[in-house]
C-alpha cells in the first residue's frame, strides 16, 4: 500500500522531476583548474529554497580549508567563497534506521560548445531524453535523491530514521565538498553517493583507489648525429619509456597478491594524462616528466586509512626497474605525489545493498551489484566517518562528453527506487 503511494506520486509530479533537473543543468555549475576554482553558488541558493520548501533542516556552509586540511584526501589550494555545501535533513521518529543521499552540483567544463548539438546549458529534451552538461553527472543523480525525499514528504509517510540529503561543491576537484560534510558531524548508519557512470541496474559495492603522482626522467643533451658514439646524448623520454614499460608489467604482477579480485576482477591501471620533455629539434631531451594515476585496490591497504604503503611499493618497483638500466642506475628519476583517493569496499550481504538491490529490482526488473570504473566521494564517508557506504545512480550517455543525456524514463525509475529504499531502510509507515 504504502509502496504504491510512493510511485503513484512520483509518477503525478513526472513533469515536476523533468522541469527540476532542467533547472538544475540550466546552472552553469562548471569547475575549472581541476575544481580550484568552481562556480556552483547560485544553484546551491536554488537548493536551499528548495528544501526550506519542503520543511527539511536546512544547513548552508563553505568548506573550510582549515578545519579540513588534517583529513587524508584533503585537495589544498580550493576557493570555496560563494560555493557552498547544501544539507537538508528530515528527521524521523528516531526509532529506525537513518541514511545520507549524497550527490553533487558541480560539473566539469562543457568542452566545445559548438560541437553541441543541444545547448549544454540548456536542458532540452528530445526523444524521452534530457541534454547537457551534469545532467548524468551528477544532476541527474542529485534530482533523483531530492525529489525521492519530496515523494516521502508528499504521501506523508512517516519515517523512523532521519533522511540527510547532501547537496556538495567540488566532488571534481577530489571532493573536499563531501569532506567538509563527514567533518561536520553528519554521520548515518549508512549512505548512498548517488553518483555512477553504470546503468540503472548496476550497484557499485567498491572502487578502486588512484595515486596520482609526478614522475621525472634525467637526460643528457646531445646531438641526434652523436647517437652511437662516445659523445651521445641520453633522451630522457626514452629513460620514461624503459620505467613505462616496467610499470605496465608491474600492473599484471600485482594480481598474484590481490585478494579482493572478487570485487576488482580487472587488471589495475596505470594512466599517463601527461607528459613533457624536450626542449629543440635534434637535441636529446635532458628531461621527460610524466604525471599518471596508478590504480590500487583495498586489500593493498590493509586496515591504512592513507595511501603509504602503495607509494612504498610504486617507488620500491621504480628503482627495481632502474637497477636494470646502466643509465638510470647512476640517474635515477625523482617522484612528486600529487594526489590520492582511497578505494572502498562493503560487504555484498550488507543490508542496505540488499535493500537497495531489491527495491532496483522492483522497479528496472534487475539488480547487479559491480565494482566500481572509476571513484567519487564514497570514499571520505566510508575512511572518516565509517558509513557504510554504496554508489549507484540514474545510468545515461556520454559523461564528460558531448551531448551528455539521461533517458527521463530512467530518472523517474530512479526516483521512486531511492524513495522505496528509504522508506525500506528508514522505516517507513
Amino acid at each position: 500500500m504504502t509502496n504504491g503511494r510512493l510511485i503513484n506520486s512520483i509518477d503525478q509530479h513526472r513533469e515536476e522531476i523533468v522541469e527540476f533537473l532542467q533547472k538544475l543543468v540550466q546552472f552553469n555549475t562548471e569547475v575549472s583548474e581541476y575544481g580550484r576554482i568552481g562556480n556552483e553558488g547560485e544553484a546551491q541558493e536554488f537548493v536551499a529554497d528548495y528544501f526550506k520548501k519542503m520543511n527539511l533542516e536546512v544547513d548552508v556552509f563553505e568548506p573550510d580549508n582549515k578545519r579540513i586540511r588534517k583529513y587524508f584526501g584533503f585537495m589544498p589550494g580550493h576557493i570555496y567563497k560563494n560555493r557552498p555545501n547544501v544539507v537538508g535533513t528530515l528527521k524521523g521518529k528516531g526509532k529506525g534506521r537513518s541514511l545520507i543521499l549524497n550527490a553533487h552540483m558541480d560539473t566539469v567544463p562543457a568542452g566545445p560548445v559548438s560541437e553541441w548539438k543541444h545547448d549544454p546549458f540548456g536542458g532540452e529534451t528530445e526523444n524521452g531524453r534530457i541534454y547537457g552538461r551534469g545532467v548524468v553527472d551528477d544532476k541527474g543523480g542529485l534530482t533523483a535523491a531530492i525529489m525521492a525525499v519530496k515523494a516521502i514528504r508528499d504521501t506523508g509517510i512517516s519515517l523512523g530514521g532521519n533522511i540527510i540529503l547532501e547537496s556538495v561543491v567540488d566532488e571534481e576537484g577530489e571532493g573536499n565538498g563531501t569532506l567538509s560534510c563527514c567533518d561536520r558531524g553528519y554521520k548515518a548508519d549508512a549512505a548512498i553517493v548517488v553518483d555512477s557512470i553504470d546503468p540503472i541496474t548496476d550497484v557499485w559495492v567498491a572502487h578502486p583507489g588512484v595515486t596520482v603522482f609526478r614522475l621525472k626522467a634525467k637526460g643528457r643533451p646531445g646531438h641526434y648525429c652523436l647517437k652511437y658514439t662516445p659523445q651521445q646524448g641520453i633522451s630522457a623520454i626514452d629513460k620514461m619509456r624503459v620505467i613505462l614499460d616496467g610499470l605496465d608489467k608491474f600492473q599484471t604482477e600485482r594480481l598474484a597478491y590481490i585478494r579482493d579480485r572478487e570485487y576488482f576482477p580487472r587488471v589495475p591501471i596505470i594512466g599517463v594524462d601527461k607528459i613533457c620533455g624536450g626542449e629543440y629539434r635534434a637535441v636529446f631531451p635532458e628531461s621527460c616528466y610524466i604525471e599518471a594515476g596508478f590504480d590500487y585496490f583495498s586489500s593493498e591497504i590493509g586496515e591504512k586509512h592513507d595511501d603509504s604503503l602503495i607509494r612504498e611499493k610504486i617507488e620500491e618497483r621504480i628503482r627495481k626497474i632502474e637497477q636494470g638500466d646502466n643509465w638510470l642506475r647512476e640517474n635515477p628519476s625523482s617522484i612528486e605525489w600529487l594526489a590520492s583517493i582511497l578505494p572502498v569496499i562493503i560487504d555484498k550481504q550488507h543490508s542496505i545493498v540488499r535493500v537497495l538491490k531489491d527495491n532496483i529490482e522492483k522497479i528496472a526488473g534487475c539488480a547487479n551489484l559491480v565494482p566500481g570504473k572509476t571513484t567519487n566521494d564514497a570514499r571520505h564517508l566510508f575512511h572518516i566517518t565509517n558509513v557504510p557506504v554504496i554508489s549507484w545512480s540514474c545510468g545515461g550517455q556520454a559523461v564528460h562528453g558531448i551531448d551528455e543525456s539521461i533517458e527521463i524514463e530512467d530518472l523517474i525509475k530512479a526516483t521512486k527506487i531511492l524513495a522505496l529504499a528509504i522508506k525500506d531502510w528508514c522505516g517507513g509507515k
